[in-house]
């Protein structure tokens, strides 16, 4: 379920137990969110929160107005004065969706429920790792994410200004080519989850003759090819929208083979068979 809270009630809070006193933040306006990438900048200085996202020092901080963002100012067709005061931290707030029921590759993993998970929108990423580029080790870009997604937790956390303790702080870098960050903690502990990509191959039968006289009877071994054939239906349906009622399925029956199951190998056998029944697609040996 997504959270009961809307970003701004969890975002403005947060920004003011990261300052901790200090008075060093600019929130740009949607037009240079949308350049930027970010939320909100901020000068940390709380050592406590530099522990959490396991950086390995409180970063020097960058002053926006004497860098060069040509890029921007070319985008927007004109200039404008950026903050003369330290950054060091630059934060794009996500929204959570609460989850239950959780990916059998992902809980095999060690992934506990409940859990929380936000999307990552590619033009956003891209920003924010332009911006990474640009002020290299001198800040942290990330995105921050509460570890919770109940109002009455949300109110308690302000209370008390536990709310850095309990949220999910992820660098930008490491979400590059992924499309959700998924985590059962605060911290930044979690799976990155990667985008599917489109290919728009050849005529299938082409693609069958090809693949047939490329074949190497010497490499063919049944039951490594059985395995490879079953981890990747695994590896699929666990990147798959959690919502998605065929990758659940294949994911539940596998689990539910591997409690009851001894051979390895009939597992194998059955996830691909079961992938095949639920898809509706047919499973051919070619040679």
């Amino acid at each position: 379920m997504t959270a009961e809270f809307e970003e701004k009630e969890y975002e403005i809070p947060l920004n003011t137990q990261l300052l901790l006193g200090n008075r060093n933040i600019w929130t740009p306006g949607q037009v240079f969110e949308g350049n930027f990438g970010i939320d909100a900048a901020l000068e940390v200085t709380r050592g406590d929160f530099w522990q959490i996202v396991e950086f390995p020092h409180i970063p020097s901080g960058v002053i926006l107005n004497k860098i060069n963002f040509r890029h921007v100012w070319k985008r927007l067709g004109r200039d404008r004065p950026l903050p003369t005061f330290k950054l060091n931290l630059f934060l794009q707030v996500k929204r959570p969706d609460g989850m239950q029921n959780r990916p059998a590759a992902l809980r095999s993993q060690g992934l506990q429920s409940p859990y929380w998970r936000f999307e990552i929108k590619t033009h956003q990423q891209d920003l924010l790792s332009r911006l990474k580029r640009k002020l290299r080790s001198r800040a942290f870009v990330a995105y921050g994410c509460a570890a919770f997604h109940r109002y009455a937790d949300l109110f308690v956390h302000t209370e008390n200004r536990t709310l850095v303790e309990n949220s999910t702080f992820i660098s930008v870098e490491k979400l590059d080519g992924h499309h959700k960050w998924i985590y059962d903690q605060p911290g930044s502990v979690g799976f990155a989850m990667s985008k599917p990509e489109f290919i728009r191959g050849e005529n299938l039968f082409d693609e069958i003759e090809k693949t047939v006289d490329t074949f190497e009877i010497e490499n063919d071994n049944p039951s490594n090819n059985l395995k490879a054939l079953s981890r990747m239906i695994i590896e699929v349906c666990s990147e798959s929208d959690p919502k998605s009622v065929l990758a659940n399925e294949i994911l539940n029956r596998y689990q539910r083979n591997m409690e009851v199951i001894a051979s390895v190998e009939v597992r194998w056998f059955l996830n691909v068979i079961n992938f095949s029944l639920i898809t509706n697609s047919n499973w051919m040996a070619l040679k």
